[in-house]
C-alpha cells in the first residue's frame, strides 16, 4: 500500500512542474490555458486513479481529492469542470462498486476547491498555510465521511495506515504543493514583469 500512494503522490507533485509549462507557454491566452489546466489535471487524476489502491470489490482509494481540490483553487471554473468531467468518465469505464462514492468524490473535491478559491482572500491570517492546511484536512474528512456513509463495509479491505494517508498525509502534501504552484507563479510574474520592463 505504502508504495502504491507513494508513486500515486509522485504523479501529483509532477502536475506542479507541468502547470509551470502551461503558465509560461499559455499566460496569453486565457481560454486556452483553462482548458489545458483542466486537462492536465484531469489528466493526472486519471493517473491517479490508474495507480491506486484498489479493492477486490472495485473501490478505489487515491490521491484525486489532493489534484481536484488544486485545481480548484488555481484553475478556476472552466479548469475545474473539464478536470471534473474528465475523472468522472474514467471512473465510470473503472466500474465496481464504489463508481457512485467514486462520483460523489470527484465532484466534492472539485466543488470545495473552488469554493475555498473564493473565499480564501477574505481569510485574515498572518501565515496563511494554516487555512491551506485546514482545508485540506476539512476535504478529507468529508471524503471519508463519504466514505464511510457510503461505503461503510468496504473500508475493513484497505490497510490501517488509510486513515493517516487521508488525514495526515494529504492535507500536508496539498499545503506543500499549493505552496509550490504559489512559487512557480510569483517566479513567472516576476520574470514576465522584467521582460515588459525590458521593452519600455
Amino acid at each position: 500500500m505504502n508504495l502504491i500512494m507513494i508513486s500515486n503522490l509522485a504523479l501529483i507533485i509532477t502536475s506542479v512542474y507541468l502547470y509551470s509549462l502551461i503558465l509560461r507557454y499559455l499566460h496569453k491566452k486565457n481560454n486556452f490555458q483553462k482548458i489545458a489546466t483542466g486537462i492536465l489535471f484531469g489528466t493526472i487524476s486519471v493517473l491517479s486513479m490508474i495507480f491506486a489502491i484498489k479493492t477486490e470489490s472495485g473501490v478505489i482509494f487515491d490521491g484525486r481529492s489532493i489534484i481536484l481540490g488544486l485545481v480548484g483553487i488555481f484553475g478556476g471554473g472552466i479548469a475545474t469542470l473539464i478536470a471534473a468531467i474528465i475523472s468522472m468518465i474514467y471512473r465510470i469505464i473503472i466500474g465496481g462498486s464504489g463508481m457512485i462514492t467514486g462520483i460523489i468524490v470527484i465532484v466534492t473535491s472539485a466543488f470545495t476547491g473552488y469554493v475555498f478559491c473564493i473565499y480564501f482572500p477574505r481569510i485574515k491570517l498572518k501565515r496563511k498555510y494554516y487555512a491551506i492546511f485546514t482545508f485540506g484536512v476539512l476535504l478529507h474528512i468529508i471524503v471519508l465521511f463519504l466514505f464511510f456513509i457510503l461505503l461503510p463495509m468496504k473500508l475493513n479491505e484497505v490497510s490501517d495506515y488509510f486513515w493517516i494517508f487521508y488525514l495526515v498525509v494529504f492535507p500536508v502534501i496539498l499545503t506543500i504543493i499549493y505552496y509550490m504552484i504559489v512559487d512557480q507563479k510569483k517566479k513567472f510574474d516576476q520574470a514576465r514583469d522584467l521582460e515588459l520592463s525590458r521593452e519600455r
